[in-house]
């Protein structure tokens, strides 16, 4: 499954908690997403943004990369 791959890259990175490792995780979302919307697989990768939101909404600094993704 493709969020298994991502997932492995990308919340290890968040987890780092710092703002370098956010933005790097930033650009593989959006990477990401772009794969995503060719795939027409939008609603898949909305669903996975909006899980990374619920579960890293303490770590203000990548919900506000996130939320300009939107």
């Amino acid at each position: 499954e493709w969020r298994r791959l991502y997932e492995a890259k990308i919340e290890p990175l968040i987890e780092q908690t710092n703002n370098a490792a956010y933005k790097q995780a930033h650009e593989l979302l959006l990477k990401t997403r772009e794969l995503m919307r060719r795939l027409g697989r939008d609603e898949e990768f909305d669903e996975y943004v909006e899980l990374l939101h619920l579960e890293y909404k303490s770590k203000r600094n990548f919900i506000k990369l996130l939320d300009d993704m939107e």
